[in-house]
Parts: C-alpha cells; structure tokens; sequence
C-alpha cells in the first residue's frame, strides 16, 4: 500500500515539520509492508517560486524594485541566510536579508493564496500560475498514492492542503484525508464537512459549500487513526478508525479517540525522505517532543495543548537516546523542541543527562518564566546545549498575568531573563498586547517591562490578542469583563474568531492606536524583529 504524507505550503522555509516525520517512522514501525513517502511540497513551492521568478514567468516587486532586480535580491537573500551563522556576520546585514526574504515572503504568499482561492473556484487564472501549481503535485501524483495524508498546522496552509487535495484526488485513487495541528486545536473540525470553507477572492469572501475531494479528517494525534486507517480502507469499515470525522451519506461522523500513545514506545522521528540541506538555515535544525500536551495547561486565551489526548512524558533516557540517533542519521547538531514547554526541573534532569552523555548538540525550547529558572540552572543548561529559550512572558501586568492564568510574577520573569541572558542563553519572549480587561496602565507596564529587560531581550514575538473559539476566555467571558461577542471569522479548520466589548480596560481601536504608536521601541528590541519569524537563525 503506497501512502503519501504531504507538507503543504506555506510555512516559513527553515526547518522540517515534525508531525509528517513521526507518522512516517510509527507506520514504518508497525507495518513493514506499508510503501511510505513524505513529500515537502512547501520547500518545493519556495525553490519553484524563485525559479519561476528568474525564469521571469512570476513577476514579485518589492521596494519598487522591478522583477528581475527583485528576483536577484531575493535569491541572494535566501543564499545569504541560508550560508551565514549570524554570529559571524554583522546584525545590520542579517536584518537586511532577512527583510528582503520576509518582505518576498509576504507578496509571493498572499498572491498564491489568491490564486489558490480562484483555482478552486473554477475561476480563470494565469496559464504560468496553472504550471506553478501543477508543478508542486506531479511527484506525488506519479508516486499513485493509495492514501494520502496532508498535515497542516496554520491557517495559511489551507487553502494550499484544499487545491493539492482536489488535483490528487482528479489525478489519482487516492483516500485524501485532512490532519495535522491545526485541526487538533478545532473545537469543531467536522465544520469543514458540514458548513465548507470561506476564502476571499478579488477582495471579497466566498463559500466553498462542498469539499468532495477531502474524504476524512483526523484531528488529533494522528499515529494510531493512520495506522487503522491503512488497515480499514481495503475493506472500507471506517467506524473501526479511530479520532475520524468523515461523512457517510448525509451524515458526519465523529469516532472516539484513541487511547493516548506511551512516549517511550514512539520511534525516532523519520525524516529520510526530505532534502535537509534545502531549508533556509546554515545547517539542518530538526524539530522533536520531549512530551506532549502542556506541563500548565491553565493559560485562558490558550487552545495549542488541546491537540493532545492528556499531557505526558517521555523518558529523559529515551530523549536522549533519540536525539543521539537522529544527530548522527542526520548529520546535524541542532534541534528545536517543540514542547508546549518544559518544565525547570525537567530542564535540569535533562541537561545533566546531555553532559553525562557528552551529546554535543545544541538547542532551544520553550519555558515558563519562573524562579526556578536561576543563574544556576541556565548555567547548567547552557552547558548541555541550550542556546535559546522561547518564554511565554506575555504582559509586564501582574493583573493581566493573573487573568491569564499564566502563573508568573513580573520580578520572578525578570530574574529569569538576567540568569538566561548571563548565561550565555538568548532569550526570545512572547508578548501580547489587548487582552480583555487590559487597561492603559497595563499596556504602558508591559512597555515599562520591555525597556527595563532590553538588554537580555534577544527577539520578541509580538502581536494583539485574538479571542478564539474553545479557550477559557470564550467560554466563560463574565470573568474577563466581557459584554458582548461577535463572530467576525470562521477559520478553514473549524474554529471561529470573535470581536468582543468590554466593560473594563481598553477597546479595541484604543489597542491598535497604542501599539501603533509604541510599534517602533517595539520593532527595535533585540537583534532584529525578523528573529521573530526566523526562530531557527537564533541558534547560530
């Protein structure tokens, strides 16, 4: 059985998926007659977009560049941040790189989107645009895939996993079935089966009512429902599968989930079928779990864990073991984990076993900014490997961290910092701006916060919070001085986005007009704002 597990664009070009990677190996692992192939068709769009851009049949300006100029500067954009560690080049020219990349990025992605959107319309497009899309899927299709998996994790990506969906489905037999993170964090992913998608199309929005060429979804984890899945269709009983929507005649169906995976019995992540050298950093950066779900699980605007069955661990023997065997498989001393986050006495259980295994590799995670996170534990981490900590600070608000259900103090996180930062650790914080009840006294203490700790800030990821259909704070809004709720966007995966009024703190014009106004201290924090998008670039 031939079995096509597909990377839709778009994603930041930097590093590998996980997901695709751990379902290859566990299928791999348990069904030795299974013909398994990961196609990255979203590495494929960026080389194919830069092709197609020398070539001249897409024509991107940027900066009032013209096209061929803007090509050439995009190419030796992407060759520079591809060749260069940003320790040994200077942080005006990374930035600079960096933003022609981005800026490329943001014209090439909301144009093919568009384009994209019109394709699956029926509605005409560009003859050249027709052959760029065709050319992402020909491998798969000549692969003759029996079933095929597209794993997305963001919005951006569905419009893409949509029309990849419908030309397999055209071109070959395949069983097309939707997974991936993005659906996980849904409260409702059969929407997609019973209410379709909207996607704007010449600046206005359109239904895509009907979506036959899609065939299941699976919306959580996603190893065991495949698994079943390849072993059910010859005989086409899918109520067997578990954690699948799918419809039957009318009707769509929901089946219970799993039972959640033991860690330790998870293979290595598989990422044999992928070109490790064609993505946008100086060496390979592979993403893995240390655990899955989150170690909190109690932050109110929060829905990323409930993915997951139930959170737990794997082994810090088995961690370890796994990362030995990919850093040789793979040639790379670089890794991303990719935990909710880790907690600081799983930090030091874990750095004390990379030392005694003398592992060699280095890597960045994501962290709850707390006291534990002392001068002696990052010192002790750092020495294990640790180059980067992702902290999810969020506000320099007591108030609003209190809201939050963050379970941080404002001294506690800025203790944290200093020790990361003196140890050698760069430190790249989550900030969010606007959450209900925020006040104009808590936006200036998160500023206040920023401008005392800039010089152990190494990168901000910043943004205006977004209330979200399934986190605490939609479900229960009294408790966050919320009157009133709209629906102002239902997303492709099945959750729904509102607009709120308070009666407490600051509206939502009031929001966007301050952080307007404090956007250029913010833009200036750390080595470059683009450190933000390009993660991965911190660890070099």
């Amino acid at each position: 059985m031939k079995i096509a597990v597909v990377i839709p664009p778009w994603l930041h070009p930097t590093s590998p998926p996980l997901g695709p990677a751990c379902l290859s190996s566990f299928l791999k692992a348990h069904e030795k007659h299974l013909d398994i192939r990961i196609f990255d068709l979203n590495i494929r769009y960026y080389k194919q977009a830069l092709k197609f851009c020398q070539g001249g049949k897409i024509g991107v300006s940027i900066y009032g560049w013209k096209p061929k100029k803007t090509a050439e500067r995009v190419k030796q954009a992407f060759e520079f941040l591809k060749e260069n560690h940003l320790s040994l080049v200077s942080a005006k020219k990374w930035h600079e790189n960096a933003t022609i990349f981005l800026s490329f990025e943001n014209i090439l992605n909301g144009f093919m989107a568009e384009m994209v959107a019109r394709s699956l319309f029926n509605l005409d497009i560009p003859g050249a645009i027709n052959g760029f899309l065709g050319g992402l899927t020909d491998e798969v299709i000549d692969f003759s895939p029996e079933l095929c998996a597209i794993s997305v994790s963001f919005d951006t990506q569905m419009p893409f996993a949509l029309a990849i969906s419908r030309m397999i489905k055209e071109n070959t037999d395949a069983f097309i079935c939707l997974g991936g993170a993005r659906f996980g964090t849904s409260p409702h992913p059969q929407r997609l089966f019973e209410r379709g998608v909207s996607l704007k199309v010449r600046g206005q929005e359109r239904h895509l009512e009907d979506i036959p060429f899609v065939d299941a979804i699976i919306p959580g984890e996603g190893e065991i429902p495949l698994l079943k899945l390849c072993r059910s269709l010859k005989q086409g009983n899918l109520r067997d599968v578990p954690g699948l929507v799918y419809r039957a005649s009318k009707r769509v169906i929901f089946t219970r989930p799993p039972e959640p995976l033991d860690m330790n019995q998870l293979p290595v992540p598989d990422f044999s079928d992928l070109d490790l050298s064609a993505y946008m950093t100086p060496e390979p950066v592979l993403p893995f779990m240390t655990s899955r779900g989150c170690a909190w699980g109690k932050c109110t605007f929060c829905t990323h864990h409930k993915g997951y069955i139930r959170y737990r661990q794997m082994a810090i023997s088995e961690v370890v073991r796994q990362l030995k065997e990919m850093k040789n498989a793979y040639n790379t001393r670089f890794f991303t984990f990719f935990d909710e986050m880790i907690p600081p006495g799983r930090v030091r259980t874990l750095s004390m076993e990379l030392i005694k295994e003398g592992l060699d590799i280095f890597f960045s995670a994501y962290g709850k900014p707390v006291r534990a996170f002392d001068s002696a534990l990052m010192t002790l981490s750092f020495k294990a490997g640790c180059r980067v900590m992702l902290w999810g600070v969020e506000s320099g608000s007591q108030k609003i961290l209190d809201l939050m259900g963050k379970g941080t103090r404002v001294k506690d996180i800025e203790l944290a910092l200093r020790a990361s930062h003196e140890a050698g650790v760069r430190n790249l914080l989550f900030i969010m701006f606007g959450f209900p009840g925020e006040g104009t006294n808590d936006f200036k203490q998160t500023i206040d916060f920023l401008k005392r700790n800039r010089d152990y800030i190494d990168a901000i990821s910043k943004g205006l919070f977004i209330l979200i259909e399934g986190c605490d704070v939609q479900k229960k809004p009294e408790r966050f001085f919320i009157k009133k709720m709209r629906q102002v966007a239902d997303n492709f995966s099945g959750a729904i986005s509102y607009d709120f009024e308070t009666i407490r703190g600051l509206d939502r014009k009031e929001v966007e007009k301050l952080y307007k106004k404090h956007l250029p201290f913010l833009e200036k924090l750390g080595i470059s704002p683009r450190l933000g998008v390009y993660r991965e670039h911190l660890l070099f």
